[in-house]
């Protein structure tokens, strides 16, 4: 098993432009961002050869923005707000190798929640993704299948991918 994590966090007076009708406003305020991330990936293999290898695999994000409150050029008043982010991601990669053949596929399910400011407003998907990779031995090179899809769920989007390609090493 390995764990890895990181932990960030940053400071900074961006500066706030608007243009409205030909009428510039700045303002400047505080805003401060800390981030935490954290994943523990697995290792199995069994086979002489490493036949057969499965990685699972689960990864925790917690992001936090604070924006100060602010007073602009012309008067006006910009109230602060946090935004906030936490999603976990977790799923296997599993690896099948015969030969020169290999097949690696990834299952994959997210849940995030965003929090879209201090007036309570969140949103919350779930999706799940899977991706499938094929390597084939035929004649001198690998005959490589890729295919994905991506948003199944309550996600807003999908998306399918693939491809198909011929490889000779020389």
């Amino acid at each position: 098993m390995i764990f890895d994590g990181a932990i960030g966090y940053g400071k900074g007076t961006p500066d706030l432009v608007r243009e409205v009708g030909g009428v510039t406003t700045r303002a400047g305020y505080q805003a401060e961002r800390y981030t935490i991330r954290t994943g523990l990936t697995g290792n199995y293999r069994r086979g002489d050869s490493q036949v057969f290898t499965i990685n699972p695999r689960v990864d925790l994000l917690y992001s936090e923005n604070r924006l100060g409150a602010y007073t602009d050029s012309d008067g006006g008043i910009g109230t602060g707000e946090t935004l906030r982010l936490a999603r976990v991601s977790l799923g296997p990669k599993l690896e099948w190798r015969l030969g020169r053949g290999r097949l690696t596929g990834t299952l994959q399910l997210d849940w995030s929640r965003d929090n879209l400011g201090d007036d309570g407003q969140s949103a919350e998907t779930v999706s799940a993704a899977t991706r499938w990779r094929m390597f084939a031995p035929l004649g001198p090179g690998l005959v490589d299948l890729q295919i994905g899809i991506d948003g199944v769920g309550r996600s807003g989007y999908r998306s399918t991918t693939s491809a198909l390609s011929y490889k000779v090493e020389f």
